[in-house]
């Protein structure tokens, strides 16, 4: 629940509060070119004060539904051992 313009509105299950916190860290947090993409450990080493209780469960949610919306780019490092995913924002013409 949260105070907005003298009523209480729902933010709904606790889940989905941690889900659109990650969303927003990640937006907040990932740069904008593939060449300096971030692994997922990378996004976690970054979590500071609240966004701490962010779970990487939530993380690979998140960052899985913002590939599929276009909101991120994706890319496996083939020739990197454990072939890690790397993640950009993308670039969404206006």
């Amino acid at each position: 629940m949260q105070l907005h313009d003298g009523r209480y509105v729902s933010l709904g299950t606790d889940d989905k509060v941690e889900f659109n916190k990650a969303v927003a860290f990640i937006k907040a947090t990932l740069p904008s070119s593939p060449e300096d993409g971030m692994r997922k450990s990378q996004l976690m080493e970054r979590r500071t004060g609240p966004d701490e209780e962010i779970t990487a469960r939530t993380l690979d949610r998140a960052l899985a539904w913002l590939v599929k919306q276009g909101d991120v780019g994706e890319k496996q490092l083939m020739d990197q051992r454990g072939k890690p995913k790397v993640y950009w924002l993308a670039y969404k013409p206006p």
